[in-house]
């Protein structure tokens, strides 16, 4: 019994020393812009609450923050290797009325990977041979695409919303994510749903499932099923 409340005081005050070294701001009402100068990045990873805006062009670069401004200096955009990196330092907390938007216009992004309650939308065609787009923690990805290979993780209470073209999507949905929407036109499928995911798609030639828990496929087109495996209230809808 003694060691038992020990090791909840020593766990108490790991909570408490934690809490204590996370700063919370709160936001001033000036916003201002902030630029960066980074090149040469075909990947993107976004956590943290942002709003990034992502437009293709051959012959502009060009990254901007705009944000609260007593919030800027807390804002980390950096690059390794060939991935640029947004985010808030660590063990900092936000309150008030935030503004955190980043605009991003480069030459092509294929790799994206967003986290912690962020939002990323393409302003116009991504247009690459492989395409791959990683969703967690309650974020959002928003976009067109024409690509041969695309690859799509979705976990958590988080969406994805991609239309355009894709010669072959592998996506992989779990706990209460959603893929949507039917103006995404695919030739073959390969799809993993658990949890309460759920997928709207038009495939115009295979179809390959593995479903679970409460997980829902609704497709249009003349696809065929070649392989289905299907567990609990796992479903497979054809919607045309």
């Amino acid at each position: 019994m003694k060691t038992n409340i020990i090791y909840g005081l020593v766990l108490a005050t790991g909570f408490l020393l934690a809490s204590c070294d996370t700063e919370s701001i709160k936001v001033s009402n000036e916003v201002s812009t902030r630029e960066y100068s980074f090149t040469d990045f075909d990947e993107l990873e976004v956590s943290g609450d942002f709003d990034v805006f992502v437009r293709f062009s051959d012959t502009e670069e060009s990254i901007t923050v705009e944000a609260n401004t007593n919030v800027q200096d807390r804002i980390i955009v950096s690059k390794g290797e060939n991935r640029l990196r947004v985010q808030l330092e660590n063990r900092v907390s936000i309150r008030g009325n935030a503004t955190l938007k980043v605009y991003i216009t480069t030459q092509n992004i294929s790799s994206y990977r967003i986290s912690g309650d962020s939002f990323v939308e393409l302003e116009n065609v991504l247009l690459s041979t492989n395409v791959s787009i990683n969703v967690l923690g309650d974020s959002r990805f928003l976009g067109e695409v024409d690509t041969n290979n695309l690859l799509i993780d979705i976990n958590g209470d988080s969406e994805v919303d991609v239309f355009g073209e894709a010669s072959r999507l592998n996506a992989d949905l779990s706990g209460d994510s959603e893929l949507r929407d039917y103006d995404l036109s695919i030739e073959d499928l390969i799809l993993t749903l658990s949890g309460d995911s759920i997928a709207f798609l038009s495939v115009a030639n295979t179809i390959d499932v593995n479903a679970t828990g409460d997980s829902e496929l609704n497709y249009r087109g003349e696809a065929e099923i070649v392989r289905q495996r299907l567990s609990g209230d796992a479903r497979i809808n054809k919607r045309d």
